[in-house]
């Protein structure tokens, strides 16, 4: 998402640390700035990791929550900011209370809200809970400017006193679907504990449909005991270059991605149906927000459901064409376009 804000708004990109895994999408030519680049950690990452595990330990050491980056930035980012989250958004927190600016903010998750989401059920200490809400409402409440991916998420900082703009995540729409497609589920995500991979292993089993699950995973351990246990019945990627997320994509022939605990979309959907793939999800993502159930994908409410629907569609070339060319259709509703002129707008009222 920021790479393709960073292209379209144009804006400049500011990355606070390198990933040790090495990015796999495509940098805007020229105007990025990493903070510190991924040839050795910083001299209090060891500390900060050991932090950072105790609030979400399931993606690993790749998301430590950089506060010294986050400190030094303070000191040399101004103007109009757009921060992605509300652990980066600390840095124009500070800029307001020292200097007076204003600063804009990306929500993807929050632990505000009465019933729990994905912040609050991957907490090793409960107790952590409350401050971790203190600190969520204090960073965006002070935000001059919110977006956030979800209806859902718009309510939930409604319900708090803060008025947030839904901005989908785009999607680059391909200029004609494929002729052919092959007899798979595509699922694409950062793999985790809360996202219940083991589901999805349920799902090819019994929907008798292999399932491919794209993308990283936080913790290589987790990674190949799925493996083990599924491996006959799900493909898993693990880290994937864009071509091959590419080809993968024109090949499937439905998109699959549950949500339990997340109060965001999942970008992975929105991309899929700019590829013509129908979506198969539930009520727990808000992917449900943008599908038209039986037109450009399915909502289901059980993985019984979601087997019967998906062999439903398989069965049926003619069906699986038509909301193939719908899905296709709605994302171009939805493309990268669409969103940075959304976030073009909401900026303005910072100039």
């Amino acid at each position: 998402m920021v790479v393709e804000e960073s292209r379209r708004v144009p804006a400049r990109l500011v990355v606070y640390r390198e990933s040790p895994q090495r990015q796999v999408y495509r940098l805007p030519e020229g105007d990025v700035e990493f903070l510190r680049r991924s040839e050795g950690p910083g001299r209090w990452t060891s500390l900060l990791t050991q932090a950072t595990m105790l609030f979400n330990a399931d993606r690993g050491e790749d998301a430590v929550v950089d506060l010294d980056l986050i400190l030094a930035a303070a000191r040399r980012l101004s103007g109009v900011v757009l921060y992605h989250d509300q652990f980066a958004g600390l840095t124009g927190y500070l800029r307001r209370l020292h200097f007076g600016e204003d600063y804009a903010l990306y929500v993807h998750e929050t632990s505000l809200g009465d019933r729990r989401g994905v912040m609050d059920l991957t907490l090793r200490v409960p107790a952590l809970r409350g401050p971790l809400r203190t600190y969520d409402r204090a960073i965006v409440g002070k935000a001059t400017v919110v977006f956030t991916n979800s209806r859902r998420n718009r309510e939930v900082l409604a319900a708090e006193g803060i008025s947030a703009t839904t901005v989908y995540p785009g999607a680059d729409p391909i200029d004609r679907l494929p002729p052919e497609r092959e007899r798979f589920m595509l699922a694409v995500a950062f793999w985790e504990r809360t996202k219940r991979p083991e589901v999805y292993g349920e799902l090819a089993r019994s929907s008798g449909i292999p399932v491919v699950l794209a993308g990283m995973w936080g913790r290589a351990d987790e990674m190949e005991a799925f493996r083990k246990k599924w491996g006959d019945r799900v493909r898993v990627t693990g880290t994937i270059s864009e071509v091959e997320l590419d080809r993968l994509s024109r090949s499937a022939s439905l998109y699959v991605r549950f949500g339990y605990g997340e109060r965001g979309p999942g970008q992975g959907g929105i991309q899929a149906m700019g590829y013509g793939l129908p979506v198969l999800t539930n009520p727990g993502l808000a992917a449900a927000e943008v599908i038209t159930d039986g037109v450009d994908g399915f909502v289901v409410s059980s993985p019984e459901e979601a087997a019967r629907r998906a062999r439903e569609l398989f069965d049926s070339p003619a069906r699986r064409k038509a909301m193939s060319e719908e899905a296709w259709a709605k994302s171009r509703t939805l493309d990268w376009e669409a969103h940075a002129t959304a976030i073009r707008d909401g900026l303005k009222r910072m100039e």
